[in-house]
């Protein structure tokens, strides 16, 4: 079947309901960075993000879901 390089659909009283396909070639972020979908990663950016995520006020979540229930009516 699908193993076996080709692909087999699966059908209820002649109707297709699934079709069993060998997974294609390449990793799906390989896909997606073929497609210009994402970006390849930059060295040090997580180091950056964590930065500016320290300079951030420290809120409570309850809080902070407080101040969003109070503001979204």
């Amino acid at each position: 079947m699908a193993a076996s390089g080709v692909a087999e659909e699966i059908t209820d009283r002649g109707r297709v309901v699934g079709l069993l396909a060998p997974p294609l070639v390449g990793g799906g972020l390989d896909r997606l960075r073929e497609a210009g979908a994402i970006r390849p990663a930059q060295p040090g950016g997580l180091a950056e993000v964590l930065a500016e995520l320290a300079d951030l006020p420290a809120i409570g979540l309850t809080r902070a879901l407080e101040e969003q229930r109070d503001t979204e009516w």
